[in-house]
C-alpha cells in the first residue's frame, strides 16, 4: 500500500425557477335513502261499537298474530309479507305501510395548481482516499467514480428538499382547496345519486303494495269476519240465546242461534 491521496468532489446546483405542480384529491360522500308509502283503511263503516270491542278482544289475544304496542293503549301492529300493519282499535282505522331504505355513494376528483418561486443555490462535498497500487479496489478512477456518484444523489436530494419545503405551503394550501372541492362534488354527486334512488325505491314500494293486496284482502277480510263472530255469540249470549251450530270454513263462517 502506498501513495494514499485525498480525492475531493465539489458540486454546486443552482436553483432557480417557478416550480409548478398540482395538487390533486378524491373524495366520497354516501346519502342514507329511506323511503315509506302508507295507505289508510278505515274499518269504523263496517263496525259499530259492539264490533270494535270484539276487535279489540280478539287483537289482545294474539289473533292472526297481531301483537299490542307498549305505550299505546288500543294499538296494535303485526306484519304479513312486506306490509306492516297497525290497527287503532279506537278510530278503527288500519295503516298499511312499506318500508325501504338504501344508501348510494358519490365519489368526485379535484386537482388545484399551484406554484411557488425557487431560488437557491446547494453545493455539496464528497471526500475520499484512493491508492497508486488499487488497495482494496481503491483506485483514483474508481473512488472518482463513487465520489461523483455520490455527489450528484446528495444533490439530487437536496433539490427535492429544498422543493419541498420552500413549496409546502402553497402545496398544504392547494390540497386544502383541493379537498374541499372534491367533497363539494362527491356530496353533489351523492345527492343526485340519492334522489334517482329515492325514485327506484318508490316504484318499489308501489310494486310491492300492488303484489300484497291479495294478502291484505285476506287479512283484513278475516279480521272483519273474526269481529263479526265474536259479536254475534256475544249477542246470543247477553240475550240468553241457544247456540246451535258455529262452524268456519276458510271463505266463510256459519252461525245458528235461537234468540
Amino acid at each position: 500500500m502506498c501513495n494514499p491521496r485525498r480525492l475531493v468532489v465539489n458540486l454546486t446546483h443552482e436553483i432557480d425557477e417557478e416550480w409548478r405542480a398540482t395538487a390533486e384529491e378524491t373524495a366520497t360522500a354516501r346519502v342514507d335513502v329511506r323511503e315509506r308509502l302508507e295507505r289508510v283503511i278505515p274499518l269504523g263503516a263496517r263496525l259499530g261499537p259492539s264490533s270494535r270491542l270484539a276487535l279489540s278482544a280478539a287483537l289482545a289475544e294474539g289473533f292472526h298474530g297481531w301483537r299490542r304496542v307498549e305505550g299505546e293503549a288500543g294499538r296494535f301492529t303485526h306484519e304479513i309479507g312486506p306490509l306492516q300493519l297497525s290497527l287503532d282499535t279506537g278510530t278503527a282505522e288500519l295503516s298499511v305501510a312499506v318500508e325501504r331504505q338504501s344508501s348510494v355513494s358519490g365519489t368526485a376528483r379535484a386537482a388545484v395548481d399551484y406554484s411557488v418561486p425557487i431560488h437557491e443555490t446547494i453545493a455539496v462535498e464528497e471526500s475520499g482516499i484512493s491508492y497508486d497500487d488499487g488497495y482494496r479496489g481503491l483506485t483514483q478512477e474508481a473512488v472518482q467514480q463513487r465520489l461523483d456518484e455520490q455527489a450528484q444523489a446528495r444533490v439530487a436530494s437536496e433539490v427535492r428538499r429544498v422543493i419541498d419545503e420552500r413549496s409546502r405551503p402553497e402545496r398544504e394550501a392547494a390540497e386544502r382547496q383541493a379537498t374541499a372541492e372534491a367533497q363539494q362534488r362527491a356530496a353533489q354527486e351523492a345527492a343526485t345519486l340519492g334522489e334517482e334512488e329515492r325514485g327506484l325505491l318508490l316504484r318499489e314500494l308501489e310494486g310491492l303494495f300492488l303484489q300484497s293486496r291479495s294478502l291484505l284482502h285476506d287479512e283484513v277480510a278475516a279480521l272483519i269476519g273474526e269481529t263479526l263472530r265474536r259479536s254475534v255469540l256475544h249477542l246470543v249470549l247477553v240475550n240468553g240465546g241457544e247456540l246451535r251450530r258455529c262452524e268456519e270454513t276458510d271463505d266463510a263462517i256459519v252461525i245458528e242461534a235461537v234468540l
